[in-house]
């Protein structure tokens, strides 16, 4: 059964300063408020607020050191994704959101622009490519989320 988790999609340059913003209502009836904005120094970090349904007060910060491409959930599995590039490649974080906080799960790095899919019993998958070089021919690599982390296929 697929989690009844509503999220906003990325606003980029949002008002507020922020590179990237994304509500996310939890399965178990937490919302959040997810942020990437630029620090001092120009460094970037991921923030994520807990607005209501926590147990207790959740402001979590880490750092973000890729571009930000996209902010987003696929309501599905608690999970919020950060598509960003990084020097040659792009990369994937994902995070568990509950009410109990934020748990980063993965980060995955491919070749060409991943994928973020389903597999046939509901569960996230990943999908992305690697190279051995930048002539070689690119192959696909799934990770799907099971258990609480991204496993290769």
């Amino acid at each position: 059964m697929i989690p009844a988790a509503a999220a906003l999609l990325l606003m980029l340059w949002s008002s507020d300063g922020d590179l990237a913003a994304l509500r996310f209502d939890s399965a178990d009836d937490a919302t959040f408020r997810i942020s990437i904005s630029e620090t001092a120094g120009a460094a970037r970090q991921i923030r994520f607020i807990c607005n209501a349904g926590c147990p207790t007060p959740i402001d979590r910060s880490e750092p973000f050191d890729d571009e930000p491409l996209g902010l987003f959930s696929r309501d599905q599995n608690d999970l919020v994704f950060a598509l960003a590039a990084g020097g040659s490649a792009y990369r994937v974080h994902a995070w568990r959101v509950s009410r109990d906080g934020a748990v980063k799960v993965t980060q995955l790095s491919s070749r060409g622009r991943p994928e973020i899919l389903s597999d046939e019993h509901g569960n996230a998958v990943i999908r992305t490519y690697i190279a051995e070089s930048g002539v070689a021919p690119r192959r696909i690599v799934d990770w799907t989320y099971r258990r609480g982390q991204f496993v290769r296929r």
